[in-house]
């Protein structure tokens, strides 16, 4: 575990870099079943653009809520400001650093599928929703893993 790690596990809260930036979380499962049918019906897919996103969009300051909650912590979640998180990318050259100067400028944009953009409903998918799935590989982050009474919902 780097230092990094370990000083998130004791701190009170999480910061969050570019609270703000929407995500659309899609499960492997569902993205590897419509790339084997593009890749297996080349004739129907050919030439054709897609985006896949899963059914909800979520703010990263959502995702990280639903992370915490889902393995039963109880902590704040803090939108770092932009200038802090540009600092913090600068640092990315640097061993155990949380963040490249890449990533940084991939959260300055939403990654979300288009309103008009072709997706899951060209191959005939419905796209499990993130609370659906993620609960079953988060569990090894809950406090004594899958052994550990499941959170309640509040």
């Amino acid at each position: 575990m780097n230092r990094f790690a370990r000083m998130g596990r004791a701190m009170p809260f999480v910061p969050v870099l570019a609270g703000a930036t929407k995500l659309q979380p899609v499960h492997v499962a569902d993205a590897a079943r419509a790339i084997a049918a593009a890749a297996t019906e080349p004739k129907t897919y050919a030439g054709r653009t897609f985006e896949l996103g899963g059914p909800q969009v979520l703010s990263m300051v959502e995702l990280n809520r639903f992370i915490l909650e889902t393995i039963g912590r109880d902590k704040a979640v803090i939108d770092l400001p932009d200038s802090i998180g540009a600092l913090i990318a600068q640092l990315g050259f640097l061993p155990g650093a949380p963040i490249t100067g890449d990533q940084w400028r991939m959260l300055q944009a939403d990654n979300v599928v288009g309103a008009s953009a072709e997706g899951f409903a060209a191959f005939g998918i419905e796209p499990a929703p993130m609370s659906t799935v993620a609960p079953s590989y988060l569990v090894q982050y809950r406090r004594h893993g899958r052994f550990a009474k499941k959170p309640v919902a509040q």
